[in-house]
């Protein structure tokens, strides 16, 4: 799971191994995730 600190309530799974590349679809998760926290700040 991956959460930001300035965003705990929208935690984002990002499934695999350590080390194993994202899917795009988690990236844009991701990417997603972060722009809300810009927006909120």
């Amino acid at each position: 799971m991956w959460v930001h600190p300035a965003l705990p309530e929208h935690p984002i799974t990002i499934s695999g191994k350590d080390g194993d590349d994202a899917q795009k679809y988690q990236i844009k998760d991701v990417r997603n995730a972060l722009k809300k926290v810009g927006e909120e700040l």
